[in-house]
């Protein structure tokens, strides 16, 4: 998702001149990415499926826009898709925990 693009992107632009800096680099300290997580399903997917039968596609697809379109207008990320379950996440402003109020935490807030 989104919050691996940073890690992604920054080990891409590392200079490693040989496999022992590919090894090295691989070992140096990660970070801590503080993200709220949302899994969701569709309720009585199979009875859907068989009564829709090859329209279960567009059903499926119309769902998918819409958790997808609150996810974005929200400022969250849809991670992934996998038949009638749907994770999305939203990338916390700042890694702690320490304000009882997090309801300015998020990047889309």
């Amino acid at each position: 998702g989104s919050a691996g693009v940073e890690i992604i992107r920054n080990s891409l632009r590392k200079d490693k001149a040989s496999a022992a800096d590919d090894m090295a680099f691989l070992k140096t300290a990660g970070s801590t990415v503080s993200c709220v997580f949302l899994f969701c399903d569709i309720r009585q997917f199979t009875d859907a499926t068989e009564c829709l039968q090859e329209e279960v596609f567009v059903f499926t697809n119309q769902i998918a826009a819409v958790v997808h379109s609150f996810c974005h207008a929200y400022g969250g990320s849809a991670n992934k898709n996998i038949g009638d379950a749907f994770l999305v996440s939203w990338r916390l402003k700042d890694d702690t925990f320490e304000n009882r109020d997090h309801q300015d935490q998020f990047d889309g807030g």
